[in-house]
């Protein structure tokens, strides 16, 4: 989608040098909570912010106001609570990539 790569605050994960999911890097807090590791990262933003995500604690961005957008994206997992509250749902890449850009 060519989101340079420091527009981009998400849990980070670490992979084996086959390709499998080693673990979570926490050194940015957002595995802890999200909304505190938007706090130590709020100063580095311009611009809008969109939240995207499938559970109600990437919804929570949007709710208290860190977000100006928040896009319930459904490819692994539907989660009825998290698609009732988002104006808008992405079920894969594509529909993703067409309501951010």
């Amino acid at each position: 989608m060519n989101i340079p790569r420091e527009n981009i605050f998400a849990v980070e994960t670490i992979w084996n040098s086959d390709g499998s999911f080693k673990e979570l890097d926490n050194s940015n807090g957002a595995c802890d909570s999200k909304l505190s590791a938007f706090d130590k990262a709020k100063g580095m933003i311009d611009g809008e912010v969109i939240a995207i995500g499938d559970g109600y604690t990437d919804y929570q961005l949007y709710e208290k106001g860190y977000a100006t957008k928040f896009i319930a994206y459904m490819e692994h997992i539907e989660r009825e609570k998290v698609i009732n509250l988002s104006k808008y749902v992405a079920r894969n890449v594509a529909e993703l990539a067409s309501l951010i850009m």
